[in-house]
């Protein structure tokens, strides 16, 4: 069974054990659940050379930041028809990281869930391609 972040153990509002209010044929086993308090630990913000690295970004803008959880999406105009692509969203202070499996599709940088994470006039997203990481300006993306 994949571990999965979402579980509400991560999410700080679960026990540590599994809910109960699950069929018994869809509870994860108990060796399930100590393992998604583990992968929880080993979540807990870390610092390498004064930059935060954290699952799910802080709500202040303290110290430089990775992190990912909103895992960002962005849409362009392209010849004149409409590209989305998997992107890195920074402002220079905070970078969010994409997601690179099949099921998550990204969140669109212009979500509301992105608007108090960054400085706009200095962010970019960079997004991905086939052959590389093309920056672009906030100004240039399109909304869902």
């Amino acid at each position: 069974m994949p571990i999965s972040f979402s579980c509400s153990t991560l999410r700080g509002r679960g026990t540590t054990r599994c809910s109960s209010r699950r069929p018994a044929a869809t509870r994860p086993s108990p060796g399930s659940c100590r393992a998604r308090l583990r992968l929880a630990a080993s979540l807990a913000p870390r610092s390498i050379g004064g930059i935060a690295l954290r699952y799910e970004p802080s709500a202040v803008a303290g110290v430089p930041e990775i992190a990912g959880h909103l895992h960002p999406g962005a849409r362009i105009a392209r010849r004149g028809e409409g590209m989305r692509r998997k992107c890195f969203a920074t402002d220079g202070h905070r970078l969010m990281m994409p997601a690179f499996g099949a099921y998550a599709g990204g969140l669109n940088v212009l979500d509301d869930a992105f608007s108090p994470l960054f400085h706009w006039q200095l962010m970019e997203a960079w997004l991905t391609g086939r052959s590389g990481v093309y920056p672009l300006q906030a100004s240039m993306l399109l909304p869902d």
